[in-house]
């Protein structure tokens, strides 16, 4: 929609009324809307259920939009139940996705399934996007999907996997999460030079006519009303007295800087504070390393995520089931499993 400005100034014989229209506002790649989503809200329960501060659907989001942090959950998840023994009570694919519900948002969430006598006969995922703890901490429920209808759990104990958070400890918070501006700027310059692009190589321009008619004013605007390229750029249209240009209507680029941007090293210093959130090497996630040559003997980084990423999380889901199993979870070493595989 086009806005109009009027100014009329004093009458005399060598002025006449300015008027200056302009379409398409300037708008940014991602909307103010879906940045609320990630920044969250103060913890509190609705009467039924605890609200998360980050909301989960927010954080699921946030996967769609960086190419680095976007396999990121999954390959984590992935490298974790890769080296889980077989078990009787927990498919490694329950497990899995568990864990990248808990890599994404901060907390997974497990299905205790029971028999009369109150022994565990299955353990299976619960999808972490609908689970909420109720207003009574020591109980959740659900969201149903069509109604949001909040329904708690009745038979099956819940088992919360969350990460730590110190602002609150109803709900976890990804480690993650500091780097959510990088991911937001991953997104947003691979978005903008494609708008550019699809705007005609412009990030606008003014159109100054002078001595028209207000018939012929009113077809300016029409034809230029309608050309709005990419439709995220912003055009002007002024109309001058006589005299004030040479032309009748001339058409004025303008630049914002783009031009003098280097987008490759935003979206390098993006990818390389996502990485750096997760403590994972380019390298071991298929990535093209900064540094020439690579960053070293590819086995001892992999000895190292193992021994700083991989065996911690997955202490933290021996202890998450620790008295629900019969038989404990276990996990093979990192020298084991080829062997365990091949014998």
């Amino acid at each position: 929609m086009s806005k109009t400005t009027t100014y009329a100034p004093p009458a005399t014989e060598a002025s006449s009324a300015v008027v200056a229209n302009r379409w398409g506002d300037p708008e940014s790649a991602l909307e103010a809307s879906r940045l609320e989503l990630v920044y969250g809200s103060q913890l509190a329960h609705n009467g039924q259920y605890y609200e998360p501060p980050i909301p989960f659907e927010g954080l699921a989001r946030l996967r769609r939009v960086n190419p680095h942090h976007s396999p990121l959950p999954e390959f984590v998840a992935n490298w974790v139940v890769r080296y889980m023994k077989p078990h009787p009570l927990i498919q490694r694919q329950e497990l899995r996705r568990m864990l990248i519900d808990y890599e994404t948002t901060g907390n997974g969430f497990l299905r205790r399934h029971t028999d009369q006598a109150g022994r565990t006969v299955r353990i299976s995922h619960q999808p972490t996007i609908n689970t909420r703890r109720a207003a009574d901490p020591a109980r959740y429920g659900y969201l149903k999907p069509d109604t949001r209808e909040f329904q708690l759990f009745y038979g099956v104990e819940i088992l919360h996997h969350a990460q730590h958070e110190t602002l609150q400890q109803m709900y976890g918070t990804p480690y993650w999460i500091g780097a959510m501006q990088s991911i937001l700027l991953g997104e947003d310059v691979r978005i903008f030079p494609r708008l550019f692009f699809k705007n005609g190589g412009s990030t606008g321009d003014m159109v100054v006519t002078s001595g028209l008619t207000g018939k012929e004013q009113e077809n300016v605007e029409g034809i230029v009303g309608k050309v709005k390229g990419g439709g995220r750029f912003l055009r002007m249209v002024f109309q001058f007295s006589r005299g004030k240009i040479d032309e009748m209507v001339k058409v004025i680029p303008y630049s914002t800087g783009s031009d003098k941007i280097d987008f490759s090293k935003l979206a390098n210093l993006s990818s390389d504070d996502v990485l750096d959130a997760w403590g994972i090497r380019a390298e071991l996630v298929g990535m093209t390393p900064d540094t020439p040559g690579g960053s070293g003997d590819l086995d001892k980084l992999k000895r190292m995520w193992h021994e700083g990423g991989v065996i911690p999380r997955q202490q933290a889901l021996q202890d998450l089931l620790e008295g629900v199993l019969p038989v404990p979870l276990a996990f093979y070493g990192y020298d084991e499993l080829d062997t365990a595989y091949s014998g």
